[in-house]
């Protein structure tokens, strides 16, 4: 593998994701960038892996980043990672094949913290941003519901959590085919080099995912419901994303 090699894959994940992050594209552009560039770095690590190995048991390409999720608007600083939100990133991070962790960032806000090899920490790191942006989307569409105003605010939050297991239940299927493609074609090496590396350089972790108390009733079923329907690895290149890639 060459630098140029990698700067370009490393480039064209970069326009994916910055596609996927522009205020004006709709989700299914959104979703579909993200996905491809999932895809992208997906087959350059298991195109390279024994250069990525290499690297890892080093010491090197690894690092953290803090993402700070909330549903609040109103600029209020956030105090603690939310249920949902602590769902979801325990969700990607296996996805990404790093951990994740609550912290704290140098504003004093609560953040969720990535970390591993530096180019999983990244596509984690967007992928809960934008998972989290499509959850607050799907509930303020759910407040315009009879459902909400009938039921307020714990509708609302059963409806969030229900969103939130609907994706989550959503990313464990792409673990588990992510999975199968590792050991079809290069085995788990790598993945045993990351999660070695991970521990030597931050310590042991071992992600857990909280347990929603929420009561299940409609407004659940409806969040859950609404959540498998978000996907971020499965949807096809639309025309308009295609060509921002040229």
């Amino acid at each position: 593998m060459t630098t140029e090699n990698l700067e370009s894959v490393k480039r064209r994940v970069q326009k994916l994701l910055a596609i996927a992050e522009h205020d004006r594209s709709d989700p299914n552009e959104a979703a579909a960038a993200a996905g491809m560039a999932e895809k992208i770095m997906r087959k350059y690590q298991l195109d390279y892996a024994d250069v990525i190995m290499e690297a890892l048991k080093k010491g090197d390409d690894l690092g953290t980043e803090d993402i700070v999720c909330t549903a609040k608007t109103n600029g209020t600083k956030t105090k603690r990672v939310s249920l949902w939100v602590g769902m979801l990133a325990v969700a990607v991070a296996e996805l990404n094949e790093c951990g994740c962790e609550e912290g704290w960032t140098s504003n004093l806000e609560a953040c969720v913290r990535f970390f591993g090899y530096t180019a999983d920490v990244q596509l984690a790191s967007w992928t809960l941003g934008y998972l989290v942006e499509t959850t607050n989307r799907l509930c303020n569409e759910y407040k315009r519901t009879e459902g909400y105003l009938a039921g307020g605010r714990s509708i609302l939050n059963a409806y969030r959590q229900g969103v939130s297991i609907g994706i989550t239940q959503s990313l464990r299927n792409l673990v588990r085919a992510k999975m199968n493609e590792v050991q079809a074609s290069t085995g788990t090496s790598l993945m045993v080099v990351k999660q070695d590396a991970i521990t030597a350089k931050y310590g042991e972790f071992k992600t857990r995912t909280p347990k929603s108390s929420v009561i299940r009733g409609d407004s659940f079923f409806r969040g859950l419901l609404d959540g498998r329907q978000v996907n971020v690895s499965q949807r096809p290149l639309t025309a308009s994303v295609t060509s921002q890639l040229s």
